[in-house]
């Protein structure tokens, strides 16, 4: 972890000063997001790497986490409905006060600077912060294509338009499904306890199998079905990887089911993108 100069965090610790001076008011969580976003206001030099002025952080309440050590802070985001595209995260245990937690941070300048970064979330518990640093996963939307969830409906009922076999069974053409919010809000939480833990598997982290999170998300359906990938940079060679195999074709051809929901989520580390689908009958 590459530290910060010695000149410039004690410049910004006092400028921490000054606004604990001037917002007494504000509470200490957003104390030390004003004097994050002070410090990447100006350039900077991390690792003797110099820093240009960056923009300020947005406080987003999705990202303040639990405290405590351990696990939690990756469930708690995993259901916040925050998609994640990268997210770091600093615990620091003792500061009494906001001005104390910034100067606790001089050896994450790294983060503090990532350009990379436009949400923050503080949390305090007593003596213990957690500061969460995170870039969202932005869909192509933002570009003017179809956003991965919208594309994945479309790729999903293209294929059902057309009879096909899977693995020598013969399917005729099924209508096409229909947007479900709840079990989009179920692939969702899915997809991205993928990303955050690492895994692959049907079974989330805490035992529960689909059926039982689309109940969650208040999905009233008899019959959930649930697809995942991994790796695959599109909504498109989602679906034909789930074509080429004769279990997930027949389930995306089975004219039983109604509803869809899908997600998409990128691994903080890796950089893979975990997708998850999920069909729904009445």
């Amino acid at each position: 972890m590459r530290p910060l100069a010695a000149l410039p965090i004690r410049a910004f610790t006092f400028l921490l000063g000054l606004l604990l001076a001037t917002a007494a008011s504000a509470g200490e969580e957003a104390m030390l997001v004003d004097a994050i976003n002070a410090y990447r206001a100006q350039p900077q030099n991390c690792g003797n790497q110099p820093t240009v002025a960056l923009t300020p952080l947005t406080n987003d309440p999705r990202l303040v986490l639990p405290t405590e050590n351990g696990e939690a802070w990756r469930a708690a985001l995993g259901q916040s409905g925050y998609r994640i595209g990268d997210v770091r995260t600093i615990r620091l245990s003792g500061p009494a006060n906001a001005q104390a937690a910034f100067a606790a941070m001089q050896g994450y300048c790294d983060v503090l600077l990532n350009p990379q970064f436009v949400d923050v979330g503080v949390s305090q518990a007593g003596p213990v912060w957690r500061v969460t640093f995170a870039r969202p996963l932005h869909s192509a939307a933002v570009t003017g294509g179809p956003s991965p969830v919208s594309a994945l409906l479309e790729q999903v009922n293209a294929a059902r338009a057309q009879p096909r076999l899977c693995g020598g069974e013969p399917f005729a053409s099924a209508p096409p499904l229909t947007w479900n919010q709840a079990l989009a809000a179920a692939a969702t939480s899915h997809s991205q306890s993928m990303a955050l833990n690492g895994f692959f598997a049907h079974q989330g982290t805490d035992g529960s199998a689909p059926a039982d999170r689309a109940r969650s998300a208040g999905y009233t359906g008899t019959r959930v079905a649930e697809s995942i990938a991994a790796g695959m940079g599109s909504a498109a060679s989602a679906v034909q990887g789930w074509l080429a195999s004769p279990e997930e074709c027949s389930r995306l051809m089975s004219p039983l089911f109604t509803d869809l929901g899908g997600a998409q989520s990128a691994a903080a580390k890796a950089g893979g993108v975990y997708w998850t689908l999920l069909l729904g009958a009445p």
